[in-house]
């Protein structure tokens, strides 16, 4: 800092501690918007314990040819009961992390497999 200068806390001065009130106050403006994603899908592979791969596909338009392109991505899911199957249509649900890969869990099942093995 050049010298003739002084900073505020050299004046002298304090900070005043908030109250509860004005705390709680800030707190009652802040919206509450962490909604769970969902999203649909097809299993893939259950060959992990308590853990599902679910395929999702998804239609995107090509920016330059405006073609219509199937995009799919494989999700780790969590399956705590072991119920889901290979081919099974289910609903996946964002929630905290649980492994380095497993983000999802899988929120109910909209369809059984039409495989038969």
């Amino acid at each position: 800092m050049p010298a003739g200068q002084r900073s505020s806390f050299s004046t002298g001065q304090r900070l005043q501690p908030a109250t509860v009130h004005q705390v709680s106050a800030a707190r009652a403006v802040r919206p509450v918007t962490c909604m769970a994603q969902r999203l649909k899908g097809r299993v893939v592979s259950t060959a992990m314990d308590k853990t599902a791969v679910v395929e999702i596909q998804k239609l995107e338009k090509h920016r330059i040819y405006s073609k219509l392109m199937r995009k799919t991505t494989k999700y780790f899911a969590h399956d705590p009961d072991n119920s889901a199957e290979i081919g099974d249509e289910v609903q996946l649900r964002s929630i905290r992390p649980l492994s380095k890969m497993k983000r999802f869990e899988i929120s109910k099942k909209l369809a059984d497999s039409e495989i038969v093995l």
